[in-house]
């Protein structure tokens, strides 16, 4: 599900995940573990709820598995901290009024 008004509520944010406001925060899309369970498809991102206001650099460490070694173990915390960023991001999105009710056209689970 695209959603602009979501996207486009990134720009001038500070990042979720180190707060930084240096203007290179953009609406960065889950890419962990449970990515294709939330939409992820190919050439396709995940559902645009699922995304975190990330600073480039934060964004890169993510999207570029720099805070993973590889093992599994790894591989999950990396995940479920950048579900954690989303899950910000989500609540910071109501709170300004961004998003209210969801249309579902698909259901997740």
């Amino acid at each position: 599900m695209r959603l602009p008004k979501v996207l486009k509520a990134s720009n001038g944010r500070p990042c979720v995940r180190c707060k930084k406001l240096d203007g290179t925060t953009v609406y960065a899309h889950y890419t962990g573990i449970r990515q294709h369970s939330l939409g992820k498809g190919m050439a396709v991102k995940c559902h645009d709820c699922c995304g975190a206001d990330l600073c480039s650099e934060c964004h890169a460490y993510f999207d570029q598995y720099r805070g993973c070694d590889g093992s599994e173990q790894s591989r999950t915390r990396l995940s479920e901290e950048f579900l954690y960023y989303c899950q910000l991001t989500l609540i910071r999105n109501f709170q300004e009024g961004v998003i209210g009710e969801l249309p579902l056209t698909k259901k997740y689970h």
